[in-house]
């Protein structure tokens, strides 16, 4: 399970009002999620790129979590390099609390904030996943990951038939009469895993965030 992270740089344009150094970090990432097309809720993980031992750890504690990764899912992910902040001393600032995570409801309202030790926690982030979910879903969040766990082990078992046919194709070379049989059979795959996949979609999709949330623009189903 891998979360997909979109990275943000983390500075804002003087047209708006502000100059390059001097808005809140909490203001720019309100705006940032706010003009999204998709209404979901929202994490985006502040980090310091040149902490390698907290980013490893985090990977391998939390985001690699069967539980987080099939919650994220149906979260736009994002992140950002403390080091793309012009301010000197906010950037001085934040790597003091990093890693920090900022949450927000399909409406771009804050929800909650988690820095440092907290931040590194996996129970206190999936914990506020959990909450996160609770308020933006009509669907809950156990009931979705049985249905994506399905899902999920469907796809490894195609993957592993591809991996088993990949080798018979390479030892059927110069064989035409097996090579034909066997391009068959992978298409067949083809044919099955495309078919996981639109299953994966079509449960993204009838995953839907209460209807509060949805007055103002489309939900974007995300994989």
């Amino acid at each position: 399970m891998k979360v997909e992270w979109q990275e943000l740089r983390l500075a804002q344009s003087a047209a708006e009002g502000y100059g390059e150094t001097a808005r809140p970090i909490d203001q720019l990432l309100q705006s940032v999620v706010a003009a999204r097309k998709d209404v979901l809720p929202t994490v985006v993980w502040i980090y310091d790129l040149e902490d390698d031992k907290v980013n490893r750890a985090l990977e391998t504690k939390i985001f690699q979590d069967l539980k987080v990764g099939l919650a994220l899912k149906r979260f736009t992910c994002l992140k950002g390099n403390i080091e793309t902040i012009p301010d000197e001393n906010l950037a001085a600032q934040l790597r003091k609390q990093a890693p920090v995570f900022y949450f927000f409801d399909p409406a771009a309202k804050s929800f909650a904030v988690l820095k440092g030790k907290k931040g590194a926690s996996r129970s206190r982030f999936y914990k506020t996943v959990e909450k996160l979910w609770s308020a933006s879903f009509q669907v809950k969040l156990r009931d979705f990951a049985k249905k994506m766990t399905k899902i999920l082990d469907r796809i490894d078992k195609v993957e592993k038939k591809k991996t088993l046919l990949e080798a018979k194709i390479s030892r059927a070379e110069g064989k035409p009469g097996k090579l034909r049989g066997l391009k068959r059979e992978k298409d067949k795959l083809k044919d099955e895993e495309d078919e996981i996949l639109e299953d994966e979609q079509e449960l993204l999709a009838d995953c839907k965030v209460k209807d509060e949330f949805t007055s103002g623009k489309p939900e974007v189903a995300r994989k």
